[in-house]
């Protein structure tokens, strides 16, 4: 079973992860505009890690609220085990020696996976706030998807 609370601190540790393989390719990129962009995205998820931190201890009162239904457990254990969060260990074994173009290829799949997931987290959350927090998140996440195919676009 996953309580909300649990939800935000798979949330917290997604935006973690963001931020260091985004710091990773910012030591990586090629010229000055893409470790712009990828610091910047950086700095957007630990923004982001910080606000689910945020509504995680505003949300405590709402420790007991499970997400019971055996379905839904299963579906968001496995998504987030297997689709949207693979360890960073995982993660740069994936990128290891692929070219730059497929790296970018493969954090827009992140990001989409990650989008995919806040809307999942989203039919859990109760109050409007953090309703519309989350919101703004996965509109910040979808902008980071359209930056990343720019790039991907401009290195062609």
């Amino acid at each position: 079973m996953f309580s909300v609370k649990e939800l935000m601190e798979i949330s917290v540790n997604v935006e973690e992860n963001g931020e260091k393989f985004y710091r990773k390719l910012s030591k990586e990129a090629e010229d000055n505009k893409q470790k712009k962009l990828f610091e910047d995205l950086a700095d957007q998820e630990t923004e982001h890690a910080k606000i689910f931190r945020e509504l995680g201890e505003e949300l405590k009162a709402e420790q007991e609220n499970y997400v019971q239904t055996d379905d839904v457990y299963a579906y968001l254990r496995s998504y987030i085990k297997c689709k949207a969060f693979p360890s960073l260990e995982v993660v740069f074994e994936r990128v290891k020696g692929i070219p730059f173009d497929g790296i970018i290829d493969y954090a827009i799949q992140i990001e989409k996976d990650t989008i995919h997931f806040y809307n999942e987290v989203l039919k859990f959350v109760k109050d409007e706030k953090s309703k519309k927090m989350i919101d703004a998140i996965i509109e910040q996440e979808k902008k980071h998807v359209l930056e990343l195919m720019e790039l991907k676009g401009n290195m062609r």
